[in-house]
């Protein structure tokens, strides 16, 4: 049997600056997510660990680490099972590497629950370094990306819940991560740790630009969701309620 792949890669072509992915069904009955890159070709599992490997008998390292720091009881003295080493952090940012690999080409797909699946593990990645990681810049070598994953699931989300019928939820869940991202943006302490998060917030806009010919006013929602925001925030009670009754009328 030959093991040369170009049959495989007829008609499936790279294309720089895309992502291209198509799914297929492996010999084991599972499907299977490929993706093509400039050397070739890389396939995934579309479900589960993407390589198919679980980790240490979990089925990834994220769910390894909150194994063992929900089994530390307070007063035994072994807080250091609390912390993350260097070398702890660096394999949970490899293995969040290949879960991005897999929602980028979810998305592409139109796969929504898997991105959005993947896109929320990741997110609990950063939440576990941010919490446990022993060294501070370990804390923050994935914490850059929340805006950007945030912005991704929240397009996973929107997909999924206009194919279900629901664009006051996509507008719902866009507005969601709008103001997540702008909170993150208004920490000062951290203001160069999101410097690219504007961009984020503007796909997150041309998003809902997008989904406005799908009907139930996406756009308008959007705006009025983030107002209402705005408006609680400054604690304008009145002006909330009036939001929340132009809200219900798109429901």
């Amino acid at each position: 049997m030959s093991l040369d792949l170009d049959p495989l890669l007829d008609g499936f072509d790279y294309t720089p600056g895309e992502v291209t992915a198509r799914k297929v069904s492996g010999r084991d009955g599972r499907e299977k997510i490929q993706m093509r890159t400039e050397l070739g070709l890389i396939q995934l599992e579309a479900d589960g660990p993407p390589d198919g490997h679980e980790r240490l008998g979990y089925p990834s390292l994220l769910h390894f680490h909150r194994a063992r720091m929900s089994e530390w009881q307070p007063g035994t003295g072994a807080s250091a099972s609390l912390r993350l080493s260097a070398e702890e952090c660096r394999e949970l940012f490899d293995e969040a590497t290949v879960y991005y690999l897999r929602y980028i080409c979810c998305l592409q797909l139109k796969e929504y629950r898997r991105a959005e699946r993947d896109t929320t593990r990741n997110l609990e990645v950063m939440d576990l370094c941010m919490e446990h990681a022993a060294n501070e810049d370990d804390r923050y070598a994935l914490e850059q990306y929340r805006p950007f994953v945030l912005m991704m699931r929240a397009r996973a989300r929107a997909g999924r819940l206009m194919s279900e019928g629901d664009p006051a939820g996509a507008a719902d869940s866009i507005a969601d991560a709008i103001a997540a991202v702008r909170q993150l943006m208004s920490d000062q302490d951290q203001a160069d740790l999101y410097d690219d998060a504007a961009e984020d917030i503007h796909a997150l806009e041309a998003l809902a630009a997008e989904l406005k010919d799908y009907g139930g006013g996406v756009v308008d929602r959007v705006q009025l969701q983030l107002e209402l925001r705005r408006a609680i925030d400054r604690e304008d009670y009145r002006r909330a309620a009036e939001l929340r009754d132009a809200l219900n009328e798109y429901e």
